[in-house]
């Protein structure tokens, strides 16, 4: 059977059948039928088998002739048991299909299908299926069943046994064909032996009859030339006795090996001529048979001793090179020589090499089989030097990269074909590693932009010819950059391995995810059906980031944001689509993340704002476009100016003031934040040390914290080299933490926060009231002021609940001896309310709006003299 399934290009049999059951009833059909040689009969079986195997009532087999275009009934059983002998042209009906497309045809109604032949005899069939059988890829005959019970069809495990069956019954047919071409050959031989005999009377070769005992018979006159002898001395005597000594152990066991068994029937052997000299022959052997029993043979052997010194001598260079050396006939192909590199590659021993020809270094696998070879040694036999990469695969069935290239050469006065075969793995190893390097993501694994945007062209290209959707998503991990502060980036990296896993998990083989760098992925989607579909498709990258994920110490859950863009409606290039699905992300986040967005022409204003915001951030610190301005504090009691609170303002060239509301977030996003706000700590410290030079009172300046700076561990570290660095009295500094920043992580927090205290620095809520605060951590807050938000100032007028509010927040401060401090008061009538309540810290726009340093210098100067 493995000769079987080497010569049929296909996997073995047995493997391609999903069921045991099934599997073994092929392998009897196999053997049932390659036992059969007479063509009818075997014809006849295959339409059983075929029949009984699927359970179908009616089977044939036509022989077809293609070149007259016609088609002949041989075999049948069933309704076409009576139809034998009908001709019929395979231009029409079934049969048309089969050849065309040279696979399996299946007509599950044939009554109702537009091809079928108006013919009485076909008016039974319900259903039919028929495939081509082949040999040597030419389609020689079809095999078909049918059933004429309407409502029976053929199943698919139907249709793959037949197609199983069908290689099966190929190679039955070729056998038998091969059978009735031997046979004749035979009897053809056996008219033409006595005319042989005669002719070999005057060849070159020596012709040797021999019996059994390897006693001469018969020997042509040609032996006097060749060896010396005449045929009359040699005739009664064994051809033993002529053997050179020491190969004569070995041509004994040849001799009577081939007797035994036919092989090996070519062999090369030294012989002591009538001169005492060494004579190299070739034989090629022929067993003679009488009534079945092998009486003797008959050699043709001819003098090679020309070849056989010439090939010593190349033995001798080839053993030294490191490269693959082999030596064929310009002819035949057939390998006269080879190193033991050679050897070596195919794992092979060098008598195994030496039966090999041309042929054997095709691998069997497009574009490295036998008739790409065949073209290579053409081009050498013509004359050309072709060098060329290959594929060998070994008696192990592994493959070895090589570079190969063919020459013709001449060795005394004879052409040869030279190959010089050398290994190239490393080399192609390289390669494949500089192609990985430059297409692929090291840390991942996924490919990169480079290589996604190629795929991409190729499906848009695809999409285009077959009226295809195709969905690109951008896919950006929430907050990823906090974990990695937090962390550390080896745990980042080792999130990023797992994420992509996940997300490969989502996709099929045709789709492609990308790593875009970051926490960044692009997914791209082919063949999509229904964009309605989408919604539910992208819920499944999220939930698989749902799960927990282990880092190195924790166990963490992330989220992601998705945007969508779609091909045709969305954009017609990569670029486009990439930019599009990018956008629709950034307003997944802006939505709240942990969502997915597809993209609407809306988006392409106000994300294309924030990418353009994203970008001008990074280059604002360089360029100096940032500011401070000022906002005083004042204590009501006493109309004293007690501090400032720094807030920053973006002055852009072509923008000009851009607000906080609209940079800050995006800045948190970016990790911009984290030098903005050193920038912040640099220029207040700064700023104090030049108005205290300017003889401005002492006065506290408070600066806002992000929530991302706050959660570094090294903050404290950096704040404090700041301080030192312009030497500031850090009680005149105050930061101001939002509820959120310090209840998202309680215990850490209070660490922290005990950390800045230690500094000096004094600390305050902003915007109080407005989050989630716990009363019982904020006793164990290190704090020296609660803000009161703007919000509850500004209703408290007009809404008794929260004037009630802002009662109750000065009432627990008080309790926690803790300063008060109200935001946003903007008219007389406010100020006098919060007197009422008890307030005695207040700033806002009735005393001043924000200023720039500069401006701040001159209201101080007015408010003094008006409150002097």
């Amino acid at each position: 059977m493995k000769k079987l399934d080497k010569r049929y290009r296909c996997k073995p049999l047995l493997k391609c059948i999903p069921r045991k059951a099934n599997a073994a009833v092929l392998y009897q059909a196999a053997l049932g039928l390659l036992n059969r040689l007479e063509m009818n009969i075997l014809l006849e079986l295959i339409v059983k088998r075929a029949a009984n195997l699927v359970g179908a009532p009616n089977g044939y087999y036509n022989t077809v002739d293609l070149d007259r275009g016609l088609m002949t009934r041989k075999a049948g059983v069933g309704i076409y048991q009576t139809d034998i002998g009908r001709t019929m042209s395979v231009n029409q009906g079934l049969i048309k299909q089969t050849i065309q497309t040279g696979q399996v045809a299946v007509i599950g109604n044939y009554s109702a299908w537009a091809e079928r032949l108006e013919d009485p005899f076909f008016d039974t069939i319900h259903s039919e299926m028929q495939i081509p059988i082949k040999i040597d890829s030419i389609v020689v005959g079809v095999l078909g069943l049918s059933f004429t019970e309407a409502g029976q069809t053929f199943t698919s495990y139907d249709i793959a046994l037949f197609e199983q069956f069908s290689i099966i019954a190929s190679i039955a047919i070729d056998n038998a064909m091969l059978y009735s071409m031997a046979k004749h050959e035979i009897q053809e031989r056996e008219k033409t032996q006595t005319h042989l005999l005669h002719i070999t009377e005057n060849m070159h070769d020596i012709i040797c009859k021999v019996n059994t005992e390897g006693i001469v018979e018969y020997i042509t006159g040609s032996s006097k030339k060749l060896i010396g002898y005449e045929p009359g001395i040699l005739c009664g005597t064994c051809f033993l006795e002529y053997v050179y000594p020491e190969d004569l152990d070995k041509i004994r066991e040849t001799f009577f090996s081939f007797l035994a068994s036919g092989e090996p029937s070519v062999y090369c052997h030294r012989h002591l001529s009538a001169a005492g000299g060494e004579v190299w022959l070739e034989s090629v052997g022929e067993r003679i048979f009488e009534n079945g029993v092998v009486i003797g043979a008959v050699f043709a052997s001819r003098d090679v001793t020309d070849r056989m010194q010439a090939q010593a001598n190349y033995q001798a260079i080839f053993g030294l090179v490191n490269d693959g050396i082999v030596l064929y006939d310009i002819t035949t192909l057939q390998v006269l020589e080879a190193n033991n590199k050679v050897c070596e590659f195919f794992g092979l021993t060098k008598d195994e090499v030496l039966k090999m020809s041309g042929e054997c270094l095709g691998s069997g696998e497009f574009p490295y089989d036998v008739s790409q070879i065949k073209i290579w040694f053409q081009k050498a036999i013509a004359g050309e030097s072709p060098l060329f990469e290959w594929k060998l695969k070994n008696c192990q069935g592994q493959y070895l990269d090589v570079e190969v290239n063919l020459k013709q050469v001449n060795i005394t006065n004879k052409s040869y074909i030279l190959a010089v075969v050398r290994d190239i793995s490393d080399r192609r190893a390289a390669t494949e590693q500089i192609y990985r390097l430059a297409n692929y993501d090291a840390l991942t694994g996924l490919p990169n932009k480079r290589l996604f945007e190629d795929r991409l062209s190729i499906a848009l290209a695809h999409a285009r010819r077959n009226g295809e959707k195709l969905a690109v998503l951008y896919l950006d991990l929430d907050r990823f950059k906090t974990i990695n502060d937090s962390l550390g980036h080896e745990t980042g990296d080792e999130l990023l391995k797992k994420v992509a896993e996940r997300l490969q998990m989502c996709v099929r083989d045709d789709d492609t995810i990308c790593h875009q760098g970051g926490d960044k992925f692009i997914i791209l989607l082919t063949d999509i059906p229904k964009l309605s579909d989408m919604s539910q498709m992208i819920a499944q990258f999220h939930m698989a980031l749902a799960s927990p994920l282990m880092g190195k110490e924790t166990e963490l859950r992330l989220t992601s944001s998705i945007g969508a863009s779609f091909f045709p409606d969305n954009g017609h290039s990569p670029e486009v689509l990439i930019r599009n699905s990018e956008l629709a992300m950034y307003y997944a986040k802006e939505l709240g993340r942990n969502n997915h967005q597809f993209f609407t022409e809306s988006l392409n204003e106000g994300i294309a704002e924030r990418l353009s915001i994203e970008s001008s951030l990074r280059l604002a610190l360089e360029r100096n476009e940032f500011l401070l301005y000022y906002q005083p504090q004042i204590d009501i009691r006493t109309n004293a100016l007690i501090g400032v609170e720094a807030l920053i303002r973006w002055n852009h060239p072509q923008k000009g003031m851009i607000s906080p509301a609209k940079f800050i977030p995006v800045a948190e996003e970016t990790g911009m934040i984290i030098p903005i706000g050193e920038w912040v700590i640099h220029e207040v410290c700064r700023q104090h040390n030049s108005w205290l030079e300017s003889g401005l009172p002492k006065i506290q300046i408070a600066l806002n914290l992000s929530a991302i700076q706050f959660r570094q561990k090294q903050f404290p570290l950096v704040i404090e080299e700041i301080i030192k660095k312009y030497n500031v009295d850090p009680s005149y500094l105050e930061i101001e933490l939002t509820e959120g920043i310090v209840m998202g992580n309680d215990d850490g927090a209070i660490e922290e926060m005990h950390a800045l205290k230690k500094l000096g620095l004094n600390l305050s809520i902003d915007d109080f009231g407005t989050g989630y605060s716990s009363l019982r951590y904020l006793c164990q807050f290190p704090i020296d002021k609660l803000k009161i938000d703007q919000s509850f100032v500004r209703e408290m007028n007009a809404d008794t609940t929260q004037l009630a509010i802002i009662e109750t927040i000065i009432t627990l401060a008080r309790q926690l001896k803790l300063r008060v401090l109200a935001e946003g008061v903007e008219s007389k009538a406010e100020l006098e309310q919060l007197k009422r309540c008890g307030c005695e810290e207040v700033q806002g726009y009735y005393f001043s709006k924000p200023l720039p340093a500069h401006h701040f210098v001159e209201w101080y100067s007015n408010w003094k003299m008006q409150n002097i």
